[in-house]
C-alpha cells in the first residue's frame, strides 16, 4: 500500500514540475521549430567565456541519439535562471520513470546558431526553445 501511495506521489510532482515548465516564459514556438526527439538525454553544465562576460548554460547531451543528428541543445543560464534551473529536473524526471534508456522530445530552430556568441558550436549544438519529458 506504501508503495502505491509513493508511486501516486511520484507521478503528481512530475506533473506539476512538466505543467509549471511549460507555464513558464519561453521562446514562442516558431514556424521554423522542429521537433527532435533526444535519446538517453544527460544534463551537462558548461560555462563557456570568462573575464567579465562568463557565458553559464544548461546543456541536454543526447549522444544516445537524436534524430536529427545534432548532438547538444543549450539554454543560456541568464536568460531565465528559474527556466534553467527546472530542465536538470525534467530530465531526471524522466529518466526515473523510463529508465537510463529514456528519450524526451526537444524542440528548437535548427536554422538559429546564434548560439554560437555564447558557446553553442554551429557544428553540433542548437539552442533549446522547449524540452518535454515524460
Amino acid at each position: 500500500m506504501k508503495t502505491l501511495t509513493l508511486t501516486k506521489s511520484f507521478w503528481l510532482l512530475a506533473i506539476m514540475a512538466s505543467l509549471a515548465f511549460l507555464a513558464l516564459p519561453q521562446n514562442s514556438f516558431a514556424a521554423a521549430d522542429t521537433q527532435v526527439l533526444c535519446n538517453t538525454p544527460q544534463v551537462d553544465l558548461w560555462y563557456t567565456g570568462g573575464g567579465s562576460s562568463p557565458n553559464p548554460q544548461v546543456t541536454i547531451d543526447c549522444t544516445g541519439g537524436s534524430s536529427v543528428g545534432i548532438e547538444f541543445f543549450a539554454f543560456l543560464i541568464k536568460d531565465n535562471p528559474t527556466l534553467a534551473s527546472m530542465i536538470p529536473n525534467e530530465i531526471g524526471f524522466a529518466v526515473l520513470a523510463n529508465g537510463t534508456s529514456s528519450s524526451v522530445t526537444i524542440y528548437s530552430d535548427l536554422s538559429n546558431l546564434s548560439g554560437s556568441a555564447w558557446g553553442c558550436g554551429n557544428a553540433n549544438c542548437r539552442i533549446l526553445d522547449q524540452l518535454q519529458a515524460y
